[in-house]
C-alpha cells in the first residue's frame, strides 16, 4: 500500500525531549510520533514517524486542525512548549521528562502496578496544557502500537477513573489524569 507522503512531517519540523533514558519526538501539531520507552532499545510505542496509519501517536493540539503550532524550549532546558493562538483563545502545551525517577506510589492501583520499575519508580512524559487566554477546545488523541504495531493492545480503565493503562506486546503505558 502507498502512503501519502503529506501524512508526514518532516523531520526537522520535531521537537525532542528526553529522560536519559529514551527520547521522544514531539512535532508542531503537538503529537507524540516517535517514542521507545522506557529506554532506547525498547520498542516503539508510538511510531507513527514510520506508518501515518498504523502507528502510534498521542496527539493534544485544538480541536480546530487549522490552528498552527509553534515550538520552543524553555531557557537552559529539555522542556519543549507547542503554542496554539487564535482569535479566539491561546494554549500552551508543555512536555518533559523527568530525568530524575517520580514515583509509582499515587498510580498503584493502575493495572496492579505491572508498569513500574523494580525500585518503584517509572519513567515518564509529562505533559501539561493550559490556556492563556480566551478559550479553545482541545482534543487529546492516544493511539499505542506496542512493538512497532505488531502487536495488539487492551486498555484498562483505572480504579476511580484516575487514567487507563494500556497493555499489549509486554509493553505497557500508563495514562494518568491530573488536575481536571
Amino acid at each position: 500500500m502507498k502512503q501519502n507522503l503529506s501524512n508526514y512531517q518532516p523531520i526537522n519540523s520535531y521537537g525532542v525531549i528526553g529522560d536519559c533514558h529514551s527520547v521522544v519526538l514531539i512535532s508542531p501539531d503537538g503529537s507524540v510520533d516517535w517514542g521507545c520507552l522506557p529506554d532506547f532499545d525498547s520498542p516503539a510505542l508510538f511510531c507513527r514517524l514510520l506508518d501515518a496509519e498504523r502507528g502510534g501517536y498521542f496527539k493534544i493540539a485544538p480541536t480546530d486542525e487549522s490552528i498552527p503550532g509553534s515550538q520552543r524550549y524553555l531557557r537552559s532546558s529539555n522542556v519543549l512548549q507547542t503554542r496554539f493562538a487564535s482569535i479566539a483563545g491561546e494554549i500552551v502545551l508543555t512536555d518533559f521528562m523527568p530525568v530524575e525517577t517520580l514515583s509509582a506510589w499515587p498510580y498503584r492501583g493502575m493495572n496492579n502496578n505491572t508498569w513500574t520499575r523494580e525500585d518503584g519508580s517509572c519513567h515518564c512524559l509529562v505533559r501539561s496544557v493550559e490556556c492563556t487566554h480566551g478559550e479553545l477546545p482541545v482534543t487529546m488523541t492516544l493511539k499505542v502500537s506496542p512493538n512497532y504495531a505488531a502487536s495488539p493492545s487492551e486498555v484498562f480503565m483505572a480504579e476511580d477513573n484516575i487514567g487507563a493503562v494500556i497493555a499489549g506486546g509486554n509493553q505497557y503505558v500508563g495514562l494518568a489524569i491530573v488536575g481536571a
